[in-house]
Parts: structure tokens; sequence; C-alpha cells
């Protein structure tokens, strides 16, 4: 597949994907994320880029799997806001949305896509 791009993983913001399916830079809306307390005290914008590919991430007809980036935190810290979306649950189903356009553009830029 040639050289991984030189990307930043950005912690609660980053999610890894199928990249058949959607490329890095790609911008996913996660309604359920939306106004999650994150340990900065900060509330999540339900945003997330696409920065990686999980190399286990394949998808399954019309399911899209996601891998979610929390930077050092542990998927066993019950206080782990995504632990508690039961994101890290291998069956856990929730809706997302594929962002495009100046919204999409909108987001990388304040995400400081590709970099941190």
């Amino acid at each position: 597949m040639g050289s991984k791009p030189n990307v930043c993983l950005d912690s609660l913001y980053t999610v890894a994907a199928d990249l058949r399916v959607l490329k890095v830079g790609s911008v996913i809306y996660v309604p359920a994320a939306r106004g999650i307390n994150l340990p900065d005290g900060t509330l999540h914008s339900g945003f997330f880029v696409v920065r990686d590919r999980g190399s286990a991430i394949k998808n399954n007809g019309d399911l899209a799997r996601f891998d979610f980036f929390i930077g050092t935190d542990s998927w066993r810290n019950t206080s782990n806001p995504f632990v508690k979306l039961r994101f890290s649950d291998k069956g856990a189903k929730f809706s997302y949305y594929v962002v495009r356009g100046a919204t999409a553009e909108l987001i990388r830029l304040q995400r400081n896509f590709p970099r941190l």
C-alpha cells in the first residue's frame, strides 16, 4: 500500500479506519460523543479525524468499524469517557456520519490535521 502518511495522532479525536472505505483525513461525526466530558474539562465536539489505519479493522458490509485513539489512558479505566460510551466494546454499535466539504475542512483545521 506504500508508505504510511506522516500524520500525528490526536488523543480523543483520532480514529483508525479501514482505508479502503475512509481515507486518512476523512472526518466523521459521532452524535454519542458530542458533549461528553473530557479529562481536561472540555466537552467533546463529536467530530473525529481518520489519522490511521487499523491493521485489524475490516469493515463488514454496511457495518463500519473504528478504533478510537485515547492516548495514554487505558480502556480498563472506567472513568475514561469512551469506556462509559462503550466505544471499547467490539460489538458496540453507534451512529456516525461522514462529514464533507467546508465543515470537514474546518474540523481538520481546528484539529490541526495532519500535525498537532
